[in-house]
């Protein structure tokens, strides 16, 4: 019979006690092991995904870091001063060269210019990229392309060009491999050009080959365009005007430079300087090239400070243009010194002592003023202090504290010796006369733009009055005597033009023995023009010429002459001056005794009557074409027919009456011009076309 409600035993009660146990030891493993996994998940995927993924990523992506297209650079009217252009470089990967390292170095180094054994070392390397030539010639990357060496590719870079050679080439500088700018323009505005850094991927294998050969391109950013006040047919002139000098007067080791400044904006029209420099070829010009003598060199500026000296003496009230000096007939003691004039003078006006350029003058002028308003004065004009040019290297010069001058450091302060002073600071002070009186900081940038983007325009900044408009008016009649007859600097004469300016004769100091040398001297003429309304301020200075003559007035005049009167012309400034007084200061003339009042503009004499016809006896003079032609063209060709004018209007020829060919007799002819149709509207868009032109 069976046994009903039997209970389990107690083996087999210990067995089912035995089976939960391992169930749950099991469970507990896999609970256990599905925790650990979680754990390492977390660790790999959160905690050190970031980390491990660009491990993995090392693995199969190369990255190249290329500079972007840096911006280009125009002058005022948009042509094209630096520009950027696509060449090849030549890269390497050392990880496919492999074996025949030394076959492709062979083969490459006479064509790259490289040493064998430093490509090969760079072909011997563990790396997956390498440069082996940056920025290499089309004929050289032709040549390599043609070798289809083993792990020898091509990459596109973008390279700097400066279209006109070496116009204005210390002014713009120069960029490195690397696309950042190291000289000049290129350096002070490297945040404007300079643009986003483009990195470049490409896939690859394990061996380093290329996958994907086509590189992904993770952005890039063009600098921005950047239009320079800098006038390109101004700038050349000036350079070919101081080459030539350079050529006649310079033949040792010394050097010239000109600034060309809007007195009323502080637009810098042109900055040059020589011996000249060529951005495209950097490697073959010595470094001293590359200097902006122009604000890099601070000098005795020498009889070019009397004008500031005497206009600090007008402000204080110690003198008046009629007031009479006694120049000592050339010869004045101070203590143990003595101070001595270029000529001999006896008593002379004020507004003489500027037109003879009288030491003795301008020193007793300061020792009325005394130390600390003769500094004030100086200081007033900018003088040892930087104008804020946006260029690198503007040196401040030196004016030191008026309570360390001697009596004799007094004198020659005023007269431009015992302190140091810049071109630009000097062209700057002279604006300051030439505007009615404002001390404007000088600008380089007219705009910058962003491509895709509206222009930034960078306004001109109207610096503080530091004299009166009527004392400044009545300074620049007092200037005007310089160029005429009598003055120190008759070669400076612009034909039709007034000039109102001021020579610069200073002794270099010999480092050898520390005194002042009897043989080396800067030279300089600086001056306004026209001086009845002011267009330009212009600085020339010549350091040590060789000529029979070192006074400034003599060297650096005529460069001065050459420099306004084509600015003049290119800008279409209309002649200040009568027609018979321009004759007269031709080689040969004579300047009239009585000056053109500076309060206005003086027109040429007008004809009571032009012809509209042919002669009716058909003999008379045959009418030039003067259309398309500037006013001294039409003045020069005008004069070679012998014929009369009546010009109206400023700027380029547009029309004539009578019309080209015509025959007319004493009536002569009128000739309209107007302003070249320049406007900053345009000139943004002709730059933009420009831009794209040289992509």
């Amino acid at each position: 019979m069976g046994v009903a409600g039997r209970t389990p035993g107690a083996g087999e009660a210990s067995a089912q006690r035995w089976l939960r146990w391992r169930v749950g030891l099991f469970v507990l493993v896999l609970l256990l092991g599905f925790a650990l996994v979680v754990r390492r998940s977390f660790q790999l995927q959160v905690r050190d995904g970031a980390r491990l993924k660009e491990l993995a990523a090392q693995q199969y992506l190369k990255y190249i870091e290329l500079p972007a297209r840096r911006g280009p650079i125009f002058d005022r009217h948009g042509a094209p001063l630096a520009v950027s252009v696509e060449v090849d470089s030549i890269c390497a990967n050392p990880r496919q060269v492999g074996a025949a390292a030394r076959e492709v170095a062979t083969q490459l180094s006479p064509l790259l210019g490289v040493g064998r054994g430093e490509l090969l070392g760079r072909l011997r390397s563990r790396r997956f990229f390498v440069w082996l030539k940056r920025r290499v010639t089309s004929e050289v990357a032709g040549r390599v392309r043609a070798l289809q060496l083993p792990g020898v590719f091509l990459q596109r870079e973008s390279r700097r060009f400066y279209p006109n050679g070496a116009l204005a080439g210390a002014l713009l500088g120069f960029s490195g491999v690397d696309g950042r700018g190291l000289e000049g323009v290129e350096r002070s505005l490297d945040r404007w050009l300079r643009g986003s850094v483009m990195r470049v991927r490409a896939l690859r294998d394990a061996l380093g080959r290329s996958v994907l050969d086509q590189a992904l391109g993770e952005g890039e950013r063009q600098g921005q365009q950047v239009v320079l006040t800098i006038d390109k047919l101004i700038q050349h002139e000036a350079e070919q005007a101081l080459a030539e000098a350079q050529r006649n007067v310079v033949p040792g080791s010394g050097w010239t430079a000109a600034v060309v400044m809007d007195p009323w904006t502080g637009d810098i029209l042109a900055l040059a300087g020589t011996p000249a420099f060529d951005p495209n070829r950097v490697a073959q010009a010595r470094p001293s090239d590359w200097r902006i003598r122009a604000l890099a060199d601070a000098f005795e500026p020498g009889s070019t400070l009397k004008l500031f000296t005497v206009m600090s003496a007008l402000v204080t009230g110690v003198t008046n243009e009629r007031q009479l000096i006694d120049c000592e007939n050339g010869s004045w003691r101070i203590g143990r010194r003595v101070i001595h004039d270029h000529k001999p003078h006896g008593l002379l006006s004020v507004a003489d002592v500027v037109k003879k350029s009288s030491n003795i003058g301008v020193s007793k002028l300061a020792f009325r003023m005394g130390k600390q308003r003769l500094n004030e004065g100086l200081r007033r004009f900018g003088f040892a202090q930087r104008t804020g040019l946006l260029l690198p290297g503007e040196r401040a010069g030196v004016l030191h504290d008026p309570a360390h001058w001697s009596d004799v450091a007094l004198a020659n302060i005023a007269f431009g010796q015992g302190m140091t002073a810049t071109m630009v600071q000097l062209v700057r002070a002279l604006a300051a006369i030439g505007n009615g009186g404002h001390l404007v900081v000088p600008r380089l940038v007219l705009q910058t733009m962003r491509e895709g983007a509206a222009a930034t325009e960078v306004p001109p900044l109207r610096g503080e009055t530091v004299v009166e408009e009527d004392l400044a008016r009545r300074m620049l009649a007092m200037m005007r005597g310089v160029t005429e007859d009598g003055g120190t600097a008759e070669a400076a004469a612009v034909e039709g033009y007034s000039v109102a300016g001021k020579t610069g004769t200073a002794q270099m100091v010999d480092p050898a023995t520390g005194t002042y040398s009897t043989t080396k001297w800067l030279s300089s003429f600086m001056g306004l023009v026209p001086a009845t309304r002011p267009r330009l301020a212009i600085i020339v200075v010549i350091k040590e010429p060789a000529g029979p003559s070192h006074f400034g007035g003599e060297v650096a005049g005529p460069v001065f002459k050459r420099i306004a009167g084509q600015a003049l012309r290119h800008l279409g400034v209309a002649p200040d001056l009568p027609v018979g007084e321009a004759l007269a200061r031709r080689p040969g003339g004579r300047t009239p005794a009585a000056s053109v009042p500076p309060s206005a503009p003086v027109e040429p004499p007008a004809l009571p009557q032009v012809a509209d016809e042919v002669s009716d006896d058909g003999h008379g003079l045959e009418v030039p074409d003067f259309r398309g032609l500037g006013m001294a063209e039409v003045i020069d060709r005008a004069r070679a027919a012998g014929l009369a004018l009546r010009l109206i209007g400023s700027g380029v020829a547009v029309s004539q009456r009578p019309s080209p060919g015509a025959l007319v007799g004493t009536t002569g002819c009128a000739v309209t011009f107007e302003p070249p149709p320049w406007r900053a509207p345009q000139r943004v868009a002709r730059a933009g076309a420009v831009l794209a032109a040289t992509r």
